[in-house]
């Protein structure tokens, strides 16, 4: 089991009159293999349900469990972040070395290993989110394209050979192709990996990648479903999302009578309910 959170309460400013209830009570589990979304709408508590799980916001209520960390005691929080690591929404903001390599190389040094080990995990880094090491890494961080900002911030983090990589909005402000590489990306890192969290926005992304979801609502847990549990119906229209645009489309074609139902994911799975309805082979 890689995560297991039980009854999980937090709350912010708790000593204070206007104090905010972020998490109630909330119970999951990701499981190894697991690409396990987090969605909900703004609010809703999913990135400060993510930050307990490297220990940038300490457990106040409940139990956390990943691998051999038991948060109800005294945790190494260095091992720890290189247990669980953390690509933020926007990570090419924290950019902020001289070169690709110095910023790549920040995590292991901090770690204290040798400077060959540092040498090799920056070189397996960049070569593992599809950059060329001779090319990149000598220029600075900024002279980079947005798309290549975003890959050498993951790099970063996976220079710390984590074991469950969690992502915030891992496409937020890309352009459609800088979004598919990114996704295309992530999921060719599954293999190194226990275990991918992503939050977002973006029910297509969550359809077509991840194979459990968390859906929270003001702190709450909803529930965790499949991708296409979620998407049978409305849920997720109700909790302010939008449904997958393949799904919305599925559904308005069942209601005008064009196909049978609507119980699809992606747009291929579409294309062949509108080719059965039309008998076409």
């Amino acid at each position: 089991m890689s995560v297991t959170i039980e009854n999980l309460s937090y709350i912010y400013d708790k000593k204070a009159v206007f104090k905010k209830n972020a998490l109630f009570d909330v119970s999951l589990k990701v499981e190894d293999g697991d690409f396990f979304a987090l969605v909900g709408r703004t609010g809703s508590g999913k990135s400060t349900l993510a930050m307990h799980l490297n220990g940038l916001i300490r457990k106040q209520t409940g139990v956390i469990l990943i691998d051999d960390f038991d948060f109800d005691k005294k945790i190494n929080l260095k091992a720890l972040r290189a247990k669980v690591g953390i690509v933020f929404q926007y990570p090419e903001s924290q950019l902020f070395a001289d070169t690709v390599a110095l910023d790549v190389g920040f995590g292991p040094k901090n770690l204290k290993l040798d400077p060959k080990e540092i040498d090799a995990r920056v070189r397996d880094s960049i070569g593992a989110v599809g950059l060329d090491y001779d090319e990149i890494a000598g220029k600075s961080p900024f002279e980079l394209s947005g798309g290549q900002m975003r890959r050498v911030a993951i790099a970063g983090v996976l220079a710390m050979k984590p074991e469950i990589l969690v992502l915030d909005e891992p496409t937020a402000g890309l352009d459609p192709q800088g979004k598919k590489d990114i996704m295309e990306l992530v999921s060719s890192l599954r293999s190194s990996l226990k275990a991918v969290i992503m939050i977002s926005h973006n029910m297509d992304e969550v359809a077509k990648y991840c194979n459990k979801v968390a859906l929270m609502d003001e702190g709450r847990l909803v529930g965790v479903f499949t991708p296409r549990q979620l998407f049978r119906d409305d849920t997720v229209e109700r909790y302010g999302l939008l449904l997958p645009s393949a799904v919305s489309l599925a559904h308005k074609l069942k209601a005008a009578g064009v196909i049978n139902d609507a119980d699809i994911l992606g747009e291929d799975e579409l294309v062949a309910k509108i080719l059965e309805a039309k008998n076409i082979k």
